[in-house]
């Protein structure tokens, strides 16, 4: 439990310059709860949006909670990020003189998606603080809140100083936060960073296994600290000793960080600014009972100011979840074949991470580049983190990212009907001409190369497999006289700087009793531009088949008797026609025989 730096005491052997430091009478404990306290005391003191919230107290000191999270992760809604109103903001002016500002904070104000105020040193140096919604390194999302102090030297004379930020971490419900930090690892030890060690960035999670909420810390490039502790929050608050040295055998315990930055020089009514931000993120991962993968998942790459881009990074962490050594453990990164004119790696593609013993993990940090040019488009990609070991099977994670345009066109185009049109048959069962109508608007103030000449090409592209679907009609006939003309899948047309124009093409649909669903595009390219790709969807509906002509019934066929096989003749049966014929002839024949035979001689 924390406390609130509420209780403030002059400390007299600092004669030179006003020291405010917390009351060491008040117990961690005690200030913890009151803490937690205030945060519902301010309610309304807040800036927020779907993915995170900041807190303000009436004294300027800051919290920060998770609202709906990274949408990624449903688990880490309504979570906090850092444990209340126990983080610190401290000047240090010489070897000794210290200004901590909590509250002293004053003309703070609040507005849509930020919140100002003021600090005014006793030594002459104003602080402008600006706490923000921004969107977070490498994120798509408004997932942060921006930290900026910007110092101004309001004094006649020169003035040197340093300046400590302190961060009370707390994930959920854990006080305890691990840390992961690029090129070291995840850890739950106390551990100090200097120099070219201090990394871009370093994430925290409330649980090293199975982390239910993540958040992720971004330094700016421009203004790194010289310094970065991740210690123990009690340790800290002690006494603000600014040189404590942090003993990495020790466990962090209640856990937070400081940050340093020293030796700031600004001449009479100079300035500078420091920028970091700090919000949720999420890990893509695949978690198995032998060997566990987890990126962070960086999923956008935004151009900087010039149009170039930084270099991508992002941490991937392997652990031996398993009870057995894993020998050999590598991690390569792949860019699919796809992609590989777009991203390239910076370093070697695999990483020999060695021998992990159980419950041990190691990070595998990922660097790439995105090739020079101008992107109209956001462009979807993606790339694998591949783990192997001796004794488990292959791991893959794919890990996408998207890199955003880094250049404006000076033309916009649509199509009428948007992305899909659906199409019926009119009255007389036939198809009407489709009408293919381009709309294309020229956003440039100016064109010096422009002379009222054609300057943008519009091009129909219909897919092979429905060019028998779609016919391209002549140009409408103009005037009584006039001839038809074909027409050309190629226009060349004119659009003058601020202006629009309208461009097209009269279709015949084949006719058919299917239902089709046919696509085409329509490519919109202006001078060295990249063309804009117009892709629309037909959903055809199939013309109504004629009725089928009724067929008129057959007339009944007469009944044949039925027709017995003939029996053999039986020439001795009088029952029998023939037979009976026979047997007379034959009867007669005897008779004529014998007549024959016994005819009296005269």
């Amino acid at each position: 439990m924390k406390r609130k730096f509420l209780s403030l005491i002059l400390t007299a052997a600092f004669t030179t310059s006003l020291v405010i430091m917390p009351a060491i009478s008040t117990s961690a404990t005690e200030k913890k709860t009151n803490s937690i306290s205030a945060l519902s005391e301010y309610e309304n003191n807040y800036i927020s949006n779907d993915f995170v919230k900041l807190w303000l107290s009436e004294d300027g000191e800051f919290a920060i909670t998770a609202t709906g999270g990274d949408p990624v992760n449903s688990n880490d809604n309504n979570k906090d990020l850092l444990f209340g109103y126990t983080n610190s903001e401290v000047l240090k002016f010489g070897s000794k003189s210290m200004e901590a500002f909590d509250s002293s904070w004053s003309d703070t104000s609040f507005e849509e998606n930020h919140v100002k105020s003021t600090y005014n040193s006793t030594n002459g140096i104003k602080v402008l603080r600006e706490l923000s919604l921004v969107k977070g390194l490498n994120s798509s999302y408004t997932d942060s809140i921006s930290m900026k102090y910007t110092f101004v030297n309001n004094s006649s004379e020169s003035k040197t100083f340093s300046f400590q930020t302190m961060l009370d971490t707390m994930l959920g419900s854990n006080d305890h936060t691990p840390f992961n930090v690029p090129g070291i690892g995840g850890f739950s030890t106390q551990k100090e960073l200097n120099g070219n060690q201090v990394p871009n960035y370093w994430f925290a999670y409330d649980n090293l296994e199975n982390p239910t909420i993540v958040s992720k810390y971004n330094f700016s490039n421009s203004s790194k600290p010289n310094k970065v502790q991740f210690t123990n929050w009690g340790s800290f608050t002690a006494g603000y000793d600014w040189d404590d040295n942090v003993d990495e055998d020790l466990s962090n315990g209640d856990s937070c960080v400081i940050m340093f930055w020293e030796d700031i020089t600004l001449a009479p009514g100079e300035s500078k600014t420091i920028d970091s931000s700090y919000g949720v993120s999420s890990l893509n991962t695949q978690i198995s009972s032998d060997i566990s993968v987890s990126v962070l998942n960086n999923d956008t790459i935004a151009a900087n100011e010039d149009g170039t881009y930084p270099t991508y990074e992002t941490t991937a962490t392997v652990k031996n979840s398993g009870d057995i050594s894993l020998n050999d453990v590598t991690s390569t990164i792949e860019i699919p074949e796809e992609y590989r004119d777009l991203l390239s790696i910076v370093g070697d593609a695999t990483h020999n991470i060695g021998t992990l013993a159980p419950d041990q993990s190691a990070n595998s940090d990922i660097q790439l580049k995105v090739a020079e040019g101008n992107y109209y488009d956001d462009i979807n990609a993606y790339f694998n983190v591949i783990v192997n070991s001796d004794s488990t099977e292959t791991k893959t994670v794919r890990q996408n990212v998207t890199i955003k345009a880094n250049a404006e066109r000076n033309i916009t185009a649509s199509l009428a009907g948007g992305e899909n049109v659906s199409i019926n048959p009119n009255e007389d069962n036939e198809y009407n001409p489709y009408k293919v109508d381009v709309t294309i608007n020229n956003i440039s103030e100016e064109d010096p190369d422009f002379n009222n000449e054609p300057n943008v090409h519009v091009d129909l592209e219909i897919p092979e497999e429905f060019k028998d679907d779609l016919t391209l009609l002549p140009l409408p006939v103009m005037g009584e006289e006039g001839e038809a003309e074909e027409d050309s899948p190629n226009h060349f047309i004119t659009v003058a700087p601020g202006y629009g124009a309208g461009d097209g093409w009269n279709l015949a649909i084949k006719p058919s009793y299917e239902d089709r669903v046919i696509t085409y595009n329509v490519k919109v390219t202006y001078g060295n531009e990249a063309p804009i790709v117009l892709t629309q969807t037909l959903n055809i509906k199939g013309l109504t088949p004629p009725p089928t002509p009724e067929i008129p019934e057959a007339p009944e066929t007469p009944t044949t008797p039925e027709v017995k096989p003939s029996e053999p003749v039986k020439t001795g049966d009088p029952s029998n026609i023939a037979g009976l014929l026979i047997a007379s002839m034959t009867s007669l024949g005897g008779v004529v025989a014998l007549r024959k035979k016994y005819r009296p001689k005269h």
